[in-house]
């Protein structure tokens, strides 16, 4: 059974997803940190009786459905951070700017757009044909200029805005460090794959 409650933890989910933090078997997904198991199956009965249930699989059109419909109705945008903290299962796209830092210094006007196809690519939406940029202003300085701890995925496009679901939010493996007139591209893919 899927708990409800269990959707408001969907980025610590992610979050696992994207370190590997899961062990997977015939039945589905295991998350050992956040002790759940995610699985979906058929249950049966002939005449009330016999009840029998089968794990399925999730062929490549329904795992691309699947990322369609979550992100394909909605405008997506990048956003860079500048705090370097954890990110928490309670963030959202209201708290985002605030908590995590975002970083506005850039010249372009709004937050780049995460384009991607219509439809996922074996898989995979990604903006790798279209990808995101952020030029620094020349306010970040050319000396020690700034770090940039992490990127989001977010729903409004305006720069420190409180508007929008965030889908997504990770922190860099090391600081990326932008200087006046230095240029920050970004790709983002999300998969989706059955077991």
């Amino acid at each position: 059974m899927f708990d409800h409650d269990l959707m408001k933890h969907n980025l610590e989910f992610a979050r696992a997803l994207d370190n590997f933090q899961y062990e997977q078997s015939e039945r589905g997904l295991y998350f050992p940190k956040q002790k759940v198991f995610v699985a979906g199956g058929f249950t049966t009965w002939v005449n009330s009786c016999g009840m029998q249930y089968d794990p399925n699989l999730v062929p490549a059109e329904g795992l691309a459905q699947i990322l369609k419909s979550g992100l394909s109705a909605t405008a997506w945008y990048v956003a860079t951070f500048v705090n370097n903290v954890a990110v928490q299962s309670t963030l959202t796209g209201a708290t985002f700017a605030g908590t995590m830092g975002e970083f506005t210094d850039y010249d372009e006007s709004a937050r780049p757009a995460w384009t991607v196809p219509s439809d996922p690519v074996a898989g995979v939406y990604s903006n790798s044909a279209s990808l995101a940029v952020f030029t620094a202003s020349t306010d970040v300085g050319t000396e020690e200029g700034v770090n940039l701890y992490g990127a989001a995925i977010i729903g409004g496009s305006t720069k420190g805005g409180t508007t929008g679901k965030l889908v997504c939010c990770s922190l860099f493996s090391g600081a990326r460090n932008l200087k006046a007139t230095d240029k920050l591209t970004v790709q983002y893919d999300i998969s989706a794959t059955s077991v």
